[in-house]
């Protein structure tokens, strides 16, 4: 992994790996998904464009990199849902349950993402 310039780690026992894993990175981008998914929700009760009210915190993120603009779309795949079910955790299980309610609100769901693809 060294010479493909990967950077690895070894941590104190597997569990604070899987934990890390599941809870610093598959959660918390479950979250924000989630979070986007909220806001695009109460942006359409209120008939605003999603785009156009997230451009108001471009500025706070340029400057602090703590607000980063989360596409709206459903979680799918093989990490944030699959992970879940690693922890049974009620709180954590919140990801799922809003993932499933905004897929029942919000039309198109799972291809709202290919909005935001941009060919390079």
């Amino acid at each position: 992994m060294i010479n493909l310039g990967v950077k690895t780690k070894q941590m104190s026992k597997p569990e604070t790996l899987e934990l890390a894993k599941i809870l610093c990175d598959t959660s918390y981008l479950g979250w924000l998904i989630n979070y986007s998914q909220m806001t695009n929700v109460i942006a359409k009760t209120y008939d605003v464009n999603y785009d156009e009210m997230w451009l108001f915190s471009d500025e706070i993120h340029k400057l602090l990199g703590n607000r980063p603009k989360m596409y709206p779309g459903y979680i799918g795949g093989h990490c944030v849902v699959p992970n879940l079910e690693l922890i049974n955790n009620q709180t954590l299980n919140l990801i799922k349950k809003m993932n499933n309610t905004y897929s029942k609100k919000v039309k198109n769901t799972k291809s709202i993402n290919k909005k935001y693809l941009k060919i390079t």
